[in-house]
């Protein structure tokens, strides 16, 4: 389970990455590649997707229509989009499955709106209340996975990307220095190759002698 609150173009790349990781960390060593079924839940507080009238969307592996591998499931949550939804939506006409349920007990707790008393006697709330404990997680793995989730890439990558996308000049400035930098490292590489000295690819290139060593 995550939360995502920002959207960006690395979105899925992350997730992917995050989702395999905990794949690789059940496994033991030397044991046998019998993988279990993991469920991918990603609450989203934002408007990731484009469907303006879908905000629960389940994404698996698919083969010619068909579903292909089974083990690995993901689905997506946009609840602000939920919250517009429902509240254009017919009371008569609104979903009244667990999710939904569910979604308006969270919009309650974040518009700081009275909770009904019905609601703490549904079978939604109680296993929630279980699901929120944490005893079911095994404690090395969630404190190992929870440690690793602040990732500072994810989020200069993502803003960079917004950026350059509307054409902010800092975006931009940004992603001329890193040019400039790739531009400097391949140049001292292939003077390297060539067997210029690493003094002479320093007043040249205007990187370090000890950045041209580690090239």
């Amino acid at each position: 389970v995550e939360v995502q609150q920002t959207s960006g173009p690395f979105f899925m790349d992350r997730l992917l990455y995050y989702t395999a990781r905990i794949i690789t960390n059940r496994l033991k060593k030397s044991a046998e590649y019998r993988l279990p079924r993991i469920y991918v839940l990603s609450v989203l507080t934002c408007d990731q997707f484009a469907e303006p009238e879908t905000y629960f969307h389940h994404v698996h592996f698919v083969k010619n229509g068909e579903n292909f591998y089974p083990k690995l499931d993901f689905f997506f949550v946009e609840v602000e989009k939920f919250f517009k939804i429902d509240d254009k939506c017919p009371k008569e006409s609104r979903e009244r499955n667990p999710r939904a349920k569910m979604l308006r007990f969270f919009r309650n707790i974040i518009r700081e709106e009275e909770i009904p008393e019905q609601i703490f006697s549904e079978e939604f709330y109680r296993a929630l209340e279980q699901d929120l404990s944490l005893e079911q997680v095994e404690d090395e793995l969630f404190l190992k996975e929870a440690d690793r989730m602040h990732d500072i890439i994810y989020e200069r990558e993502s803003a960079f990307a917004e950026g350059e996308a509307r054409g902010l000049s800092k975006g931009k400035e940004i992603g001329i220095a890193e040019g400039e930098e790739i531009a400097r490292r391949e140049m001292a590489k292939a003077m390297l190759a060539d067997g210029v000295s690493i003094a002479r690819i320093s007043a040249y290139s205007g990187l370090t002698e000890e950045q041209i060593r580690a090239l």
